[in-house]
């Protein structure tokens, strides 16, 4: 019985040997290790722990692909071993380094309480290449860089497709953020779509609250959906709150605020309401200076 306990053992002991030399041999946890301050030693107390550690790591290397924005997938987390005051050794969920880039990157995002560019979480003003860009794109920059803190009325930017209006808008409200002011970036398509959907009633109240308490705001695409008089009241509810409180708010649109108004007078079932249309582009007018891009479409 001892011979065989002792076989018992020396094995054990063989697969911990052979289980802290594969650890110690492997590049990506020799940094880890160095990183936190763990040694040898930590290694031989905890094995399994740091294999386990060890392989987390080299799955999250092979990663490309990180769904930044879900904050419960797992694959942009590793296993971390800790090790608490009573020298007890134990795994956490922690940031991959990429995840961790992102959260730093990221952290205005906070603040913005409505956004349909999260992938832009980047851009800058500062940032922001001015190259082959109109005069008038770059007086318009010039502004919004120098008088962020200080504009009274927004603009209604117009103009071709891809000449870099929702860029520009998207980095403004990205510095904004990142000074804590509370933002939000609104894709008029997506937010005409859901007033169509009776179902989303509390959901649609919550949002029409949030466009309202936004400091300040960006209407992007006007004009780009399909409407009926009840989504144009809802939209003209917003935008007289919103002038009412003098909360800055601005829109890009591919048509002038005249063609708007010609758009939103032609609502559903071909029914004219050149009321409806004028309405909507008089507090357009009080809320934002017209402006029009000229430019190439640097999507080409």
């Amino acid at each position: 019985m001892k011979k065989i306990g002792n076989h018992f053992k020396n094995t054990q002991n063989d697969s911990i040997e052979f289980l802290v030399k594969k650890i110690m041999n492997n590049k990506i946890i020799l940094k880890y290790l160095k990183y936190n301050n763990f040694t040898e030693e930590d290694v031989r107390k905890a094995p399994i722990l740091f294999e386990e550690c060890m392989n987390s790591l080299n799955e999250n290397k092979n990663m490309e692909d990180i769904d930044f924005h879900n904050s419960n997938n797992l694959n942009n987390y590793f296993k971390a071993v800790k090790k608490d005051e009573q020298g007890n050794y134990y795994l956490i969920l922690e940031p991959n380094k990429k995840m961790k880039d992102y959260l730093i990157k990221s952290k205005h995002l906070k603040n913005y309480i409505i956004n349909d560019a999260k992938n832009y979480y980047e851009l800058s003003l500062q940032n922001l290449s001015l190259e082959n860009m109109s005069n008038s794109y770059k007086s318009i920059y010039e502004i919004l860089k120098k008088d962020k803190h200080n504009l009274r009325k927004g603009f209604y930017i117009w103009g071709d497709f891809g000449i870099g209006k929702t860029y520009l808008m998207i980095a403004y409200l990205n510095d904004l953020a990142r000074n804590g002011i509370k933002v939000s970036f609104v894709k008029t398509s997506s937010f005409f779509q859901k007033l169509k959907n009776l179902e989303l009633k509390e959901e649609i109240e919550s949002m029409i609250y949030d466009l309202k308490r936004s400091q300040v705001l960006v209407f992007d695409e006007v004009g780009s959906n399909e409407k009926s008089i009840y989504q144009d009241d809802y939209f003209y509810n917003i935008l007289d709150y919103r002038l009412e409180n003098k909360l800055l708010t601005f829109f890009t649109s591919n048509f002038s605020v005249s063609q708007l108004e010609n758009l939103f007078s032609e609502v559903s079932f071909g029914i004219n309401n050149q009321t409806s249309g004028k309405r909507i582009t008089s507090r357009i007018n009080a809320l934002a200076l017209e402006v029009e891009l000229i430019g190439k479409n640097m999507r080409k």
